[in-house]
């Protein structure tokens, strides 16, 4: 063995490139598949006032009450009845002005049922609500960190006519109009602590009515009440909380409507609706409907009291929300846009997509004088209504809707004319045809100009995704030159370790030097294809920017430099590839990972991929089974077939706690979460049965609130006792599991059993809220501090389990745990992050995370009993009984010890890697973004501080890097340091013409862990190419963006999170390896002396 263990080595280099090719690939692919949207900077302007209307009111309030859903606002029988299961007396029938008025004043009161455009959520609602625009999948990812709004928009429009805005409540507004609002009339508050209920709206309440009350009230007020969003975040709709938030917004806008002065518009709406638990994100029918209420006290908004029979009936479109008895009137979101620009004088902003509100344009008007145009645009839009000035009350109507959609389509023109134009060319002959069928009678026009905005608003939507299938097919390219380059390296090995001789230079060939000559063809390569990919983007730049769509110099070099890189490392044709393919006996024990990657073809399989995994994982363990059935000794067959039986029974046992999709409604039922807040037995049951909530919004259930500090206990001993089966429970495990482990885990139970106490209401909030936030915090931050930094350093300072006696008077030393000196290192390093994962978790999660420890010990105990029978099997067939008998040169077990190279087969890392998925899913998430558990960013502080707030992606990835880094585990489990004698040179000169050289018990483990890390590698890829494909294929299908893209999401997260997690395992092992070779060096140099 060498003097010094390098951490630089061939392995290290090769998971640092495959991991840049990853990059590279997923770069490429997701710049060519996300949809994006050019925003356009142009401004709807007139200085004659000709594209807009005279207004009705002098000012408006826009009152938003985040995750206002239409049934908290509406009337029955637009809700649920009282004997349906989905009626609740804590949100229904509870924020009673808007009815009440409606009823008393049908003329001057309209609610409406608004739909708002996915992704729901503020940042985007916000944009749309101002600007008019559709959002786009991407958008999502700025939910966080908006930028400012570019677009022409209502508040920008306020601002341009020398009108004034104010704003008050959720500070997101404030970064995307940072200098909108007058300076003296702003007051923004944090948005993201959702465990606090009031601070937000008491300051929206404290700052509104002196504004409303005094001589110089703005043209514009904005209000942004949070409460009703960060109560169904933290309880859901169904508590009692809710009851009390509503009430207290009924009050509000009670007085708000005694204070408004007659000229004064004023509109109530929520940005997005809620799911059952309180969340929203997603595209669910209950996320996407949002109460619009809009009211004026002494103007009417219309002159007709029987308006829907006399506007037709195209223009009014319903809908019937969830359970509800009868429809009501249904609006797009983004029609409030230009609604509120011309009812209040503005112009609509440019790039609005929205279709005016007929029911408040529906009255006489006073048109304007002296028109100066004939032909088609704003000038003779005002002719045209002077000329119709004593027709119908729907004159104003035809008015507002030419205006709207002359700025449409003034829109869509300058949008064809700029570089994001060939979007709309499968459209373009529908929408002229469209467009020049309103240039007819009013009669006529009144639909024709409504199907023409409704026409643009659906092409729109259904267009609007700027994919570049070149982009695409790259990024494709690269995801099979990597899987193919790593399958080359994985098979190139295991055929340099099976031979003992070079075929072409008949000497002796060591795996390292094999891989350190592929990794200069890598750099090779790379330096290789970034020249070809530079002059290929100046050579053909003309036809890049023709067929690529903008694609550019860094593209093509970011493609060829990894695709001729993995080309120079796998040299591989068609011919050889095949026949480094493995024999179809293997083949068959891969079959669960074939099944599980082609199941992302099927949007059903996708929607049931936790039950399908569920599926997979226990039958992987099949051929492990058949080994076992054949063992030579019964202690073999009852320890592999022993540990198999309790891997499935924690399989099973995971497989309780359940979240759903909504696609998955009615045939699952929730376990993870307890809906301890519902009004009713019905509705508990029901909303147990059906619901698919985050961690934001429900209540452990009962068995968890017992199980999970039990198992914080528990699982520490559990660990201990795997580890005294080998006696490696020596050195640092005395102290680590009752020091280290039991701690962290039982202050991160805690933390979420006091969560709990909260949620569930068992405590006076308001006066036990403050202490118990603050013993929360403690607690998190020690159960992560205690086991990350201090069980870190402690680690890496003294990793090794071992116990060393020395017989007095005798040469002689007996070391406990040799048999497994890498191995338990390594779990004491796997419990780190481990007890980071347990801590972002919650109670019922936290069990999870219990049984799956246990299932990968068991695992562990499987292979390597199923490594002893093959091992036995090979020195029977080769007539080679000495390789399982102990060597007296050798400090080793020799049944234990395989003198030959490493043997990780592939199949033996799909149960691992399928345990992860299982896990994932089985610890409240799913591949949708509703599931994300945003509570947990709120683990170390009480309000969203970054860093500390990424503790939420630790709680959705957790689950997977934890099991991943276990990896490591099944290359050092059960294996002790191997010093041989050295040889002679005339014994080296004979040995080495008749048996394979020795590999140093060093070598193995480094092979082991390489080779442990290369299936890993070739399995995710598999996946995340799988998904690629899908998702390209489908790409236009209904379900892309509700099924497809976000699998895809989620198979190209779990591929980077995969290579960080090699890349710890490498550490990991390194660190184990260099204080092994060490200490085991400098106790063989006294024992010599």
């Amino acid at each position: 063995m060498s003097s010094s263990i390098r951490f630089v080595s061939p392995s290290l280099f090769f998971l640092l490139w495959i991991f840049f090719v990853h990059l590279a690939g997923i770069y490429l692919f997701t710049s060519g598949f996300l949809l994006t949207r050019l925003a356009l900077t142009n401004v709807t302007a007139c200085n004659d006032g000709s594209c807009t209307l005279p207004p009705t009111h002098k000012r408006a309030i826009v009152l938003i009450i985040d995750s206002l859903r239409f049934d908290f606002i509406a009337p029955a029988p637009y809700i649920p009845s009282e004997n349906n299961a989905e009626y609740s007396v804590h949100h229904h029938l509870t924020l009673t002005l808007p009815s009440l008025l409606t009823d008393a004043h049908p003329r001057n009161s309209f609610i409406f049922n608004s739909y708002p455009d996915p992704p729901t959520v503020t940042l985007q609602r916000i944009k749309g609500l101002t600007t008019g625009s559709l959002p786009t999948f991407v958008d999502i990812g700025s939910s966080f960190g908006g930028s400012e709004i570019e677009e022409d928009s209502i508040i920008g429009q306020v601002g341009m006519n020398g009108k004034e805005a104010a704003f008050i409540g959720d500070d997101t507004w404030m970064n995307v109009f940072p200098n909108a609002f007058h300076v003296n009339m702003t007051w923004p508050y944090d948005s993201f602590n959702v465990e606090d209920l009031h601070t937000v709206d008491n300051g929206v309440i404290t700052h509104l009515f002196p504004l409303l009350e005094s001589g110089n009230t703005p043209d514009l007020i904005i209000g942004h009440f949070l409460g009703v969003d960060h109560v169904g975040h933290r309880v859901g709709p169904y508590h009692h909380s809710m009851h009390s938030k509503l009430l207290q917004m009924n009050a509000t806008l009670t007085r708000v409507v005694d204070s408004l002065s007659d000229d004064t518009l004023l509109v109530v709406l929520g940005d997005h609706g809620m799911d059952r638990a309180g969340d929203h994100g997603g595209d669910g029918q209950l996320e996407t409907s949002a109460g619009v209420w809009i009211y004026s006290k002494s103007i009417p908004l219309c002159d007709d009291e029987k308006i829907s029979n006399k506007i037709p009936s195209q223009l009014l479109p319903y809908t019937t929300f969830p359970d509800a008895d009868s429809p009501h009137r249904y609006i797009q979101q983004i029609d409030l846009v230009p609604t509120l620009s011309l009812l209040l004088g503005l112009p609509i902003p440019f790039g609005n997509l929205g279709t005016v509100i007929p029911e408040l344009f529906w009255r006489q008007s006073n048109p304007p004088q002296n028109p100066t145009e004939e032909s088609w645009g704003w000038g003779s839009i005002r002719k045209t209504a002077v000329k119709d000035e004593d027709r119908s009350r729907a004159s104003s109507l035809i008015r507002a809707l030419r205006l709207n959609a002359l700025q449409i389509h003034t829109y869509l023109d300058t949008y064809r004319l700029s570089s994001s134009g060939a979007e709309l060319d499968d459209a373009w002959l529908t929408l002229e045809s469209a467009w020049n069928g309103t240039h007819v009678d009013e009669e006529l026009a009144l639909v024709n100009l409504w199907d023409y905005t409704r026409l643009a608003l659906s092409s729109c939507r259904s267009i609007w995704a700027q994919f570049n299938p070149l982009l695409m097919v790259l990024g494709l390219v690269l995801f099979s030159a990597s899987l193919l380059s790593t399958y080359s390296v994985y098979s190139g090995i295991g055929k340099v370790t099976s031979s003992h001789l070079d075929p072409a230079t008949q000497t002796t060939v060591v795996w390292e030097d094999w891989l350190i000559a592929r990794m200069w063809q890598a750099l090779r390569g790379l330096a290789a294809g970034s020249t070809l990919g530079f002059l290929a983007s100046l050579t053909y730049e003309t036809q890049l920017k023709t067929f690529g769509k903008g694609m550019d110099s860094l593209d093509c070099i970011l493609f060829m430099a990894p695709f001729v890189s993995c080309v120079m490392v796998g040299k591989l044709s068609l011919s050889k590839i095949l026949g480094l393919l493995p024999p179809m006996s293997n083949i068959l024990k891969t079959l669960p990972f074939v099944l599980h990657a082609i199941s992302f073809f099927s949007n059903s399989f996708t929607f049931w991929e936790d039950r399908i995994i569920a599926f997979l994982l226990p039958s992987s363990l099949i051929p492990h089974v058949f080994i076992g059935l054949r063992a030579p000794t019964a202690r073999l067959r009852r320890r592999i077939l022993g540990f198999t039986g309790l891997l499935v029974v924690c399989i099973r046992l995971m497989a309780v706690s359940t979240v759903c999709r909504e696609e998955q409604h009615p045939y699952c039922h929730v376990t993870f979460y307890s809906s301890l807040s519902s009004s009713s037995a019905l509705e508990s049951t029901y909303t147990s049965t059906v619901v698919p909530p985050s961690a934001s919004s429900s209540s452990a259930p009962t068995f968890a609130v017992i199980g999970a500090p039990l198992m914080a206990i528990l699982l520490p001993i559990i660990l201990s006792r795997c580890l005294k089966q080998s006696k490696s429970d020596q050195g640092l495990a005395t102290v680590w599991f009752n020091w280290i482990m039991t701690p962290s885990l039982f202050c991160g139970s805690v933390y979420w059993l006091i969560e709990y106490v909260e949620t569930a209401g068992l405590v006076d909030e308001s006066e036990w809220g403050a202490v118990l936030r603050f013993c929360r915090t403690f607690l998190s931050r020690a159960a992560l501090g205690w086991s990350v930094v201090v069980g870190g350093v402690v680690w890496w300072k003294h990793p090794l389990c071992i116990s060393i006696e020395t017989s007095e008077g005798q040469r002689q030393i007996k070391i406990l745990g040799f048999a497994n000196a890498y191995g338990a290192p390594y779990m004491l390093f796997w419990t780190i992050p481990f007890s980071a994962v347990w801590a972002t978790t919650q109670l019922t999660g936290q069990i999870v995370l219990g049984l799956s420890a246990i299932a990968l010990m068991s695992y562990l105990e499987i292979i390597d009993g199923i490594r002893d029978v093959l091992m036995v099997e090979e020195a029977f067939t080769s007539n080679r009984l000495s390789d399982i008998l102990p060597s007296g040169d050798d400090f080793a077990l020799g049944a234990t010890q395989n003198n030959h190279s490493p043997n990780v087969k592939f199949y033996e890392i799909t149960p691992v890697i399928l345990l992860a998925m299982h896990l994932f899913f089985r610890t409240g998430h799913q591949s949708t973004i509703p599931s994300i558990q945003w509570k947990s960013s709120f683990l170390l502080t009480s309000t969203l501080t970054y860093p500390w707030a990424g503790t939420f992606i630790i709680n959705t990835l957790g689950p997977i890097w934890v099991i991943l880094t276990g990896v490591g585990l099944v290359g050092v489990w059960l294996k002790g340091p191997r010093f041989s004698s050295v040889p002679s040179p005339k014994e080296t000169q004979k040995d080495s013409q008749q048996s394979p050289p020795v590999v140093s018990a060093d070598d193995q483990i480094q092979l082991s862990i390489l080779l442990c890390s290369l299936c890993v590698s070739m399995y995710l890829m598999t996946i995340l190419l799988t998904t690629s494909l899908s998702a390209s294929i489908l790409r236009r299908h209904l379900m892309v963006w509700k099924v497809f893209a976000p699998r895809w999401i989620l198979g190209t997260v779990v591929v980077l999170v995969g290579d960080v997690s090699l890349l710890m395992v490498y550490v990991g092992a390194w660190q184990v390896r260099r204080v092994v070779e060490r200490t085991f060096s400098r106790m063989m140099g006294q024992a010599l002396t």
